[in-house]
């Protein structure tokens, strides 16, 4: 390779220069340039601001993984704490509603007493295949215009909120419907001893007019399933299957005593 040219020294200032460097006229040489690009030509762009050395493309700035980390363990955090927030207002936007249908029943029952003398019957059925169709609202409040009719198995299109596909439960201690057939006898129903307080867990089945019930709706309410077997057999006036407090699993009802007034289970 051939060497590189010595570097010129800087020749001396001129006579000129001189004196008017003695006379603090003497102004230094303009500094040069910058290179104007031609026409079609890019220069090189400097390296960004913070960027590593040999890596203008991988700023300081970028996220480590212990940053990632804290990131996504917030966000697990707050969806932690929103997504059950979010399913409590569902269900209480859902019992709100129940609550509101059930009260149209109660109406539709009246009615029907008050042009035929009586409640309706209610309906069961032996057959496993109807298991979820026991106790629905009586066909008689769809038939007689009471509510509004369906076009499915069910009796009315007021159907359960926490039970999509069938409606509300309705009992009463009448002659009812078994398997289709028109039952003479009243249908038991189990009746705490210190009805209509229900606080008691002693009770016993009544019928007809021994029993201090005239009728009653609800919905399953959440989490049915939650609830022991002989709970559930008790309902609707066993209290420990009463959705007495949000988030817990329960029915959700409107009960007429025989004497007093209807109530609402949650109380309002």
């Amino acid at each position: 390779m051939n060497a590189l040219p010595p570097a010129r020294k800087p020749s001396p200032p001129s006579e000129r220069g001189l004196a008017l460097q003695r006379r603090g006229e003497y102004c230094a040489p303009p500094e040069p340039l910058a290179p104007t690009p031609l026409p079609g030509v890019r220069l090189p762009a400097a390296p960004a601001r913070g960027a590593r050395p040999g890596s203008p493309l991988l700023p300081d700035s970028a996220f480590t993984l212990l940053e990632l980390l804290v990131v996504i363990a917030i966000v697990l955090l707050l969806s932690a704490i929103l997504v059950p927030v979010s399913l409590r207002a569902v269900e209480d936007a859902r019992v709100a509603r129940a609550m509101t249908e059930l009260r149209s029943v109660e109406a539709a029952l009246e009615a029907y007493r008050a042009d035929h003398k009586q409640y309706p019957p209610c309906s069961i059925s032996c057959q496993s295949s109807d298991a979820e169709e026991e106790l629905q609202l009586p066909r008689e409040l769809a038939d007689g215009g009471y509510l509004p009719p369906s076009p499915t198995r069910a009796s009315s299109l007021l159907q359960d909120p926490f039970h999509p596909g069938s409606t509300y439960k309705y009992i009463a201690s009448l002659p009812y419907w078994l398997n289709g057939q028109h039952m003479p006898a009243p249908y038991p129903v189990w009746v705490p001893s210190d009805f209509p307080l229900c606080r008691e867990t002693s009770g016993k089945y009544m019928t007809g007019p021994d029993c201090p019930l005239d009728w009653a709706v609800w919905s399953i309410g959440p989490r049915h399933d939650a609830l022991p077997s002989t709970t559930r057999d008790r309902l609707p006036l066993d209290s420990a299957g009463w959705r007495t407090r949000p988030g817990r699993p329960g029915i959700i009802a409107r009960i007429k005593p025989r004497d007093g007034a209807t109530f609402s289970v949650p109380a309002p």
